[in-house]
Parts: C-alpha cells; sequence; structure tokens
C-alpha cells in the first residue's frame, strides 16, 4: 500500500483517479494548494499528483511551480503531474528530465494512465518504504543503548536530548556504513554528489567556473587535510590556501605510467584492474570515475600541485572554482594515503634494479 497526496483544489477532478487507486489497496487523499506544506510534511506521502493551476479558469499561474519548488527542496518523493496543461512547465528541466517526475494530461480516461504511470514507480516506492523502515528501526535502537550513557551524564534535559540525537545520528551513519562493506558498489558512488558539508574538504573535487567544457583539465582534487580547511568559531580556517593536483584526461594514463610497457587487450585489462584501480592510484596518478553529467573520466596527478586561494572556491560558481563534489570514506583516505605514498617517501638516487633481482631471483626459487 502506498501513501498518495492529490494536490488539487478540486477534488471532483480526480474523484476517478482517487477511486482508482483506492480500489488498487492505496490510501489516497486530497489536499488543496494552500494546504500542500502541512499535508506534505505530516501526512508524508510515497508519491504526490499535483496538479498546476488553481481554479477552472486561472491564467497558467505559479501555484503548481511553488508547491512542485517545496517537494524539490523540503522533502522529495516521485511525483506525477497531473493537470489539464503540464506543458505549462515545459521550460523546467526538473519536470522534463527528472526520472522521477513524469506528465499526465488530464481528460477523458486519464485516470487509467494515471494508474498506469504510478505502477511505474511501484518498485523504486517499495525500495524506499525498506529503506525507510530500516532507518527508523535503527535509530530507535541506536538511542536504545546511547540512552544508557548520556542520561546518568546530563542532568539538562536540553543538553541530554541534543547528545542524544546527536550520538544517535552518527551511530545510525556508522551502521549505514558497515552494511555496504559486504556490497559490490558502482565506481561513481564514492561521490557525494552535491556536496553536503559546508566546509571544503580533503578529497573535494572543484573546476574552474571559466571553463564550460568541463574538460578533465579544468578540475583539481584537494589535499588538504579538512581539519585544517574547517571553519572555526572565528570564521576562519587555519589556512588561506588549499593545496590541490591538477586532472588530465583519464586517456593519458598508459602514456603517462608504466602501464605503456603492456599490451592491449586482456593484458591491459588485467593490469589495470590489478596495478591501478583495486589499489585505487597507482605511482603518482589517482584515477577519479565518472559522475555522469558531472565529471569526466580523469586522473590526478598528486606530483602536479599547485596552491588555490580558498576564498576563490564557492559552491555556487560565483567564484573562479567551484565545488563541484565530496569523496565519501573510505575513499577519502585513499585520497589521503595515495598522497603520503607520493609525499613522503624519502628520495632516492636510481638503482640497477636489473641487476638486484638477477640475484635475488634464485633465492626465490621454488626448491623441489
Amino acid at each position: 500500500m502506498f501513501k498518495i497526496l492529490f494536490v488539487e483544489d478540486d477534488a471532483t477532478a480526480v474523484a476517478d483517479a482517487k477511486e482508482l487507486l483506492e480500489k488498487s489497496g492505496h490510501f489516497c487523499t486530497v489536499c488543496s494548494f494552500g494546504e500542500a506544506e502541512n499535508h506534505i510534511q505530516n501526512f508524508g506521502p510515497d508519491i504526490i499528483i499535483l496538479d498546476l493551476l488553481q481554479g477552472p479558469s486561472s491564467a497558467p499561474a505559479q501555484t503548481g511551480r511553488i508547491t512542485l519548488d517545496f517537494i524539490w527542496k523540503i522533502r522529495f518523493c516521485p511525483i506525477i503531474i497531473y493537470s489539464a496543461a503540464p506543458e505549462y512547465l515545459d521550460d523546467d528541466d526538473r519536470v522534463t528530465k527528472h526520472p522521477l517526475i513524469r506528465r499526465v494530461k488530464k481528460g477523458s480516461g486519464s485516470h487509467l494512465l494515471l494508474k498506469q504511470t504510478l505502477d511505474q514507480f511501484n518498485g523504486h516506492i517499495v525500495a524506499m518504504q525498506n529503506a525507510g523502515h530500516n532507518l527508523n528501526q535503527a535509530f530507535s535502537m541506536a538511542i536504545r543503548d546511547i540512552a544508557e550513557i548520556s542520561f546518568p551524564l546530563y542532568n539538562d534535559p536540553k543538553i541530554r536530548d541534543e547528545v542524544l540525537i546527536r550520538c544517535g545520528r552518527r551511530r545510525v551513519s556508522a551502521l549505514i556504513d558497515s552494511t555496504l562493506t559486504t556490497e559490490r558498489i558502482v565506481s561513481w558512488e564514492q561521490f557525494i554528489f552535491p556536496p553536503i558539508n559546508s566546509d571544503l574538504m580533503l578529497g573535494d573535487i572543484i573546476r574552474e567556473t571559466s571553463d564550460e567544457s568541463k574538460l578533465p583539465t579544468s578540475f583539481r582534487i584537494v589535499l588538504t587535510p579538512s581539519c585544517d580547511l574547517a571553519v572555526r568559531g572565528s570564521g576562519k580556517s587555519q589556512v588561506d590556501k588549499a593545496l590541490v593536483a591538477r586532472c588530465f584526461p583519464i586517456s593519458e594514463l598508459k602514456t603517462r605510467t608504466a602501464l605503456c610497457k603492456v599490451s592491449e587487450g586482456d593484458d591491459l585489462k588485467k593490469a589495470l584492474i590489478s596495478n591501478v584501480l583495486s589499489q585505487g592510484f597507482y605511482q603518482k596518478m589517482l584515477v577519479i570515475p565518472n559522475l555522469p553529467e558531472v565529471l569526466p573520466d580523469m586522473v590526478a596527478n598528486l606530483k602536479e600541485l599547485e596552491f588555490v586561494p580558498i576564498s576563490e572556491i564557492s559552491n555556487i560558481g560565483d567564484k573562479k572554482f567551484v565545488r563541484i563534489a565530496s569523496v565519501d570514506s573510505p575513499f577519502r583516505e585513499l585520497v589521503s594515503w595515495a598522497y603520503l605514498q607520493i609525499a613522503c617517501r624519502p628520495g632516492l638516487p636510481d638503482r640497477d634494479f636489473d641487476t638486484w633481482a638477477e640475484k635475488i631471483l634464485p633465492q626465490l626459487a621454488v626448491k623441489k
């Protein structure tokens, strides 16, 4: 069963659709545009069916768009624009491109098409319901365990509750991370996009705003420790500049590394997986996977460094550099480790490895 919210000033206009969905086992309610925000917050719908116009003779007013903005910013869930004039939002990329927003034109028999469209979201909604249930259960268990520690320590109920909730959130976050360790994730899942933390952090990826083509060479990855970048009580970070590594196209990876000695085909694939991808970095190169429509496949050269003033980096693209994405844990630690391996190793002269290896090889021979 899904909780379905119709945002519609004229309840009779959705009576057939509401009856059909209720016969299918869903719980439906109808509210006006003026009631929409409260219903979305309190009812917690699994899907919203949104009209656009207020009243049968209104001009293409902003009523539906205002509600859409609220859903988008405050509590997103799948949306079906169900209107006599869904084309009024043709200029909104969210409506025309987002996979969880669909449009159905009202008319004779349109309630049947509405149900067919809603059914396409079934798998997603069930998955979200299960995830929400698991999170609520995990949080309640976290509160149970932490309460025994927090209650004896704090007499002030307000402070006690703040600590309880804060620690509960952290415990749930750790629980989520621990469940991912048994799953094989795709490469771009290492990104937090858009970035959540307001402060610049180690592993953040920034891009020159002047390069609208988004070529790999316009990107950098931040190497300065997060603790130095965090804004303190004074409103300033410990450093004025961030150390960053420049990026280049992944097509140049082979020519810039020892992979140039490997033949094409299966040999190159095996070398790529064993030497580069499984380790996360190779020689002085850190491979950054493609984030669809956001980041190209590219490589950061951990020896091609520069300082970028923090004052020239923003989240909204009004400075020289725009902050694109963060790298999640444990991949954030990988960035730090890779850089330490490059920057902190002792400088050594070139040595005759061939002769040295020839002396070692006989000692490695398996004795029969």
